[in-house]
């Protein structure tokens, strides 16, 4: 009698112990596309703090409104042999790391881009970054500060111009 008590008891056990050890899943709506235009955009509410005669504190939204995030991309054409500056806009950001992407392309097959980039209080940012003119390469920047950053390409052994396309990620 007490080995079948003992054995339903370890059962009960091992059955409430895999009940409480089964995780349970959750599904999040996937992220539809929404027809926006190269631009990405945030919505962007205000709430302002309302007291009532009778003492009662509620939160009130502002008007709310579409605008784009501040960290656009820059574009321009470095000449053969030759250099151009753009000047990329961080506003703020969450994290620790921020990627800076170019993408280069050109009609000529030879040749590098050197890439300087310059924190907005102008001390020089990179260390040693080169690229192709066919290229596409993201350098992970290291708690940037905000503002407006300035980034020299110079192109050389190059036969064309070099299109350039910079943004922060």
């Amino acid at each position: 009698m007490t080995t079948n008590i003992f054995k339903r008891s370890i059962s009960f056990l091992l059955v409430l112990i895999m009940a409480v050890a089964t995780t349970s899943t959750a599904f999040a709506k996937e992220n539809q596309a929404t027809g926006l235009t190269d631009e990405d955009y945030t919505e962007v509410s205000e709430y302002i703090l309302n007291v009532s005669d009778t003492g009662e504190i509620t939160l009130v939204a502002e008007d709310s409104e579409i605008i784009p995030f501040d960290n656009s991309p820059v574009r321009g054409v470095v000449p053969s042999n030759g250099y151009i500056d753009l000047n990329p806009t961080l506003e703020s950001y969450i994290g620790f790391n921020k990627n800076f992407v170019v993408n280069a392309t050109s009609n000529s097959t030879s040749g590098a881009l050197f890439v300087y980039l310059y924190k907005p209080n102008g001390n020089l940012q990179s260390n040693d970054w080169i690229m192709g003119v066919n290229e596409v390469v993201k350098w992970s920047v290291f708690l940037p500060s905000s503002g407006t950053w300035r980034v020299r390409f110079v192109a050389q052994g190059t036969t064309a111009p070099v299109n350039v396309y910079a943004r922060w990620e």
